[in-house]
């Protein structure tokens, strides 16, 4: 009977050693890396089962769910809401499992899923243009109700005269011309404020900005030399970079002088004969000018301009071709403003006999 007590002991023991030496310890397992074939084994109240990563996944990840709250939860020792994110009436924040709280965005506005519209658009086409906005009410407003750009108006006096681009003609020399500056900086119903407007390169700031749909203006005097041309900008850039440019000139040009003329010296106009000429008017470019006038008995046709642009390729008198008939000759004019330039001066060779009228077309 001991003997088979003994070998039961023995068995037994020899079973419990076969165990011990097939159990491991999960810390001597070898590491890998996970996987969508891995998986965690679990058991319920029916049977064992194992439970994919992929589908465990999910039950590890934050609730991308925005919870309402009535107010914004603390930096540190949140209770409630862990491992979610939370939202209140203008931010969106995520309290870990520590209740630890994190802001995303201060500019996320979570009404913008209902987007309200009530105010005519102010914007346009906006093909090359960047939002730099990450949200959709930003988008939204970027698109169709963008802050408006400033405006921006820009005239020069002088010579007593006024005007945006002015042209005078060229002038003996002398001491420099005053020149006055007059500019205004505006807004529009949505333009921010002013923040600067350079006047003729000078940087005048506007203080107090004007009221939306106002603006400033003022005045900068500053010097010209004579027969000098210039042009002028008055530049207008509100708080967020938007501009506004307006630009005025000054030009100084020679004339034209055209018309029927009664030359003391036969084919040869005098300078006071040509500047005292009905027609005349700056020249910026050659052109064609069409000319009908009365020509008195005993008058030539004289037509004279700045030695600077081409000779004329046709003159034409009542249809027929007739440059063929005027002599040019090259010489220097003194203007009625003591300035002196070469000119190039077309002449009938033959008076017009009778009075009659006359159209001359040249170019």
């Amino acid at each position: 009977m001991n003997s088979v007590k003994r070998i039961g002991l023995i068995a037994v023991l020899v079973l419990g050693t076969v165990l011990a030496i097939a159990q491991r310890k999960p810390i001597t397992f070898p590491e890998k890396t996970a996987g969508d074939n891995d998986f965690i084994p679990t058991q319920t109240g029916v049977g064992d089962y194992k439970i994919t990563f992929p589908e465990a996944r999910k039950y590890f990840l934050p609730n991308i769910n925005p919870i309402a709250v009535s107010t914004a939860p603390d930096s540190t020792g949140n209770t409630n809401n862990r491992g979610q994110f939370v939202k209140n009436s203008a931010n969106l924040y995520y309290i870990d499992g520590n209740g630890r709280a994190t802001k995303f965005n201060s500019s996320v506005d979570l009404s913008a899923v209902s987007y309200t519209a009530t105010t005519a658009f102010t914007g346009s086409v906006l093909t090359g243009q960047n939002p730099n906005t990450t949200t959709l009410k930003g988008l939204l407003d970027y698109v169709f109700y963008p802050t408006q750009p400033p405006t921006s108006a820009l005239t020069t006096t002088i010579l007593s005269s006024t005007g945006a681009n002015q042209q005078f003609e060229l002038m003996t020399a002398g001491a420099a011309l005053s020149v006055t500056l007059n500019y205004s900086a505006g807004r529009n119903g949505a333009t921010e404020m002013l923040a600067s407007t350079v006047v003729g390169g000078v940087t005048i700031t506007p203080n107090p900005s004007p009221a939306a749909g106002g603006f400033v203006s003022g005045t900068r005097a500053v010097t010209l030399a004579r027969n000098t041309n210039d042009t002028y900008n008055n530049v207008v850039t509100t708080t967020d970079g938007k501009t506004s440019t307006s630009t005025s000139t000054i030009t100084w040009l020679g004339k034209r002088y055209y018309g029927f003329l009664t030359l003391a010296t036969a084919n040869t106009p005098t300078d006071g004969e040509l500047t005292g000429a009905v027609s005349q008017s700056l020249i910026s470019t050659l052109g064609t000018v069409n000319y009908i006038s009365g020509a008195s008995a005993g008058t030539y046709m004289v037509i004279a301009y700045p030695a600077s642009f081409t000779n004329l390729s046709s003159i034409t008198i009542n249809g027929f071709p007739s440059i063929d008939a005027f002599t040019l000759v090259t010489r220097s004019v003194t203007n009625a403003s003591g300035y002196s330039q070469s000119y190039k001066i077309y002449t009938s060779n033959n008076v017009f006999s009778t009075a009659s009228v006359q159209t001359v077309i040249f170019n």
